[in-house]
Order: C-alpha cells, then sequence, then structure tokens
C-alpha cells in the first residue's frame, strides 16, 4: 500500500476476537460485500482488551493503515459502530486518527548506541572515579592556621585598644583646654571656622 494515514479503532469490546473484527471489517455480510480489502485496509496490530472486577473493563483497540481513497468510507463504516458487550450495553467504536506516525521500517539506528566504553567524556569519568583520594590534612597545619587566626584575632583587639586611647586623650586634651581658655574660647574658635565655611561656599557657588 503506498499513501494512506494511521487510525486507530478504540472503545471495542474487551473480549472481541481479532478474527471477529476481520470479519467485521473484510467480509459485513453475505448480502453485501465489503468495499475493503487487505490492499486499502491494512491490520497493523491488534490489542486485546481485558476483563477487571472492581474497576472498568479495558477495552480492544486496533490499529490500521487505510488507503487514501477508502479513509472517508472506512470512516463512515467504523467511526461510531455500536458494539453490544457482555452486560447488554451498547457501546460504540471510536476511530482515531494517528497524527504522530513513525514508519519503524524508515529509522536508523543511532550510531553512538553501546559506544559508551569508547567515549572519551566516560573515561574521564572513570579516572576521576577510580582516583585515590587526597590525603587528610595534617594535625600541625591545622594548629598552624588556628594560630595564625587568633594572631589575627589579636591584631584587632590591639586596634580597636588603640582607638580608645585616642578617644580618650582627646577628651582629656579637651577637658584641660576648657579649664585653661574657658567655653568661650573653644565657642569662638568653633563660629569662626563656620564662618569661614560659608564664605568658601558662597564664593564657589558664584
Amino acid at each position: 500500500m503506498t499513501g494512506g494515514d494511521v487510525y486507530v479503532i478504540r472503545n471495542l469490546p474487551y473480549n472481541i476476537e481479532e478474527t471477529k473484527l476481520h470479519q467485521i471489517i473484510y467480509q459485513e455480510s453475505q448480502a453485501q460485500a465489503s468495499p475493503f480489502t487487505v490492499d486499502n485496509v491494512k491490520i497493523l496490530e491488534f490489542v486485546q482488551g481485558a476483563l477487571r472486577t472492581k474497576e472498568s473493563n479495558i477495552p480492544s483497540r486496533c490499529y490500521v493503515k487505510v488507503s487514501n481513497d477508502k479513509i472517508r468510507s472506512f470512516i463512515d463504516h467504523m467511526d461510531g459502530r455500536p458494539f453490544v458487550n457482555s452486560r447488554g450495553v451498547e457501546e460504540r467504536a471510536l476511530l482515531e486518527r494517528i497524527i504522530f506516525d513513525i514508519n519503524v521500517d524508515k529509522t536508523t539506528n543511532n550510531k553512538h548506541v553501546n559506544t559508551i566504553e569508547s567515549s572519551t567524556t566516560f573515561k574521564q569519568f572513570l579516572q576521576q572515579l577510580n582516583a585515590p583520594l587526597p590525603p587528610p590534612p595534617k594535625i600541625e597545619s591545622l594548629t598552624d592556621h588556628l594560630d595564625k587566626s587568633k594572631k589575627y584575632e589579636y591584631l584587632y583587639i590591639i586596634d580597636d585598644f588603640i582607638d580608645l586611647i585616642y578617644i580618650n586623650v582627646y577628651f582629656l586634651f579637651t577637658f584641660q583646654l576648657l579649664e585653661t581658655t574657658g567655653p568661650s574660647a573653644i565657642i569662638q574658635s568653633i563660629t569662626a571656622k563656620k564662618k569661614s565655611i560659608k564664605k568658601s561656599s558662597s564664593k564657589k557657588s558664584k
């Protein structure tokens, strides 16, 4: 068969036999001959359904390939066709077109299949996996590191202590200046400094 589309017949009775489905497709009745033959309708795969006691039954399904000139008549023939199940309930078949059909005959094997052992990346991974682990650090190096870190901590403490001494000396000098010259001299020097700053800023703005 050249050309055509692949369809799946769903919702078939779970206990329908493949020979019975052949008869429905190819031999409709003795009075009326079926317009379908193996040349224009090819059964690709039949999947038998299953009976389940606690849940709903699994329906059967069948994959067929229909030639282009028989698609319309096959849809009218199978889509919505009634079937009576084992409980006497009528169920209708559903015909569905398979859009993404992969032709097995045209598929090519992947050249990278079964070649992982010769892969460079895989070999590098094995080398890293089987490489010996680095030796653990010695206790002497750990103690040296701790001593160095303690030294840095001591330096930070000394810097903070020196800053504190500078602050105390500054306040002490300020108090001595107040006792010798009085607060008015300090206030006058501060106001004079502010005036000079204002004059310089006004000149820059002009």
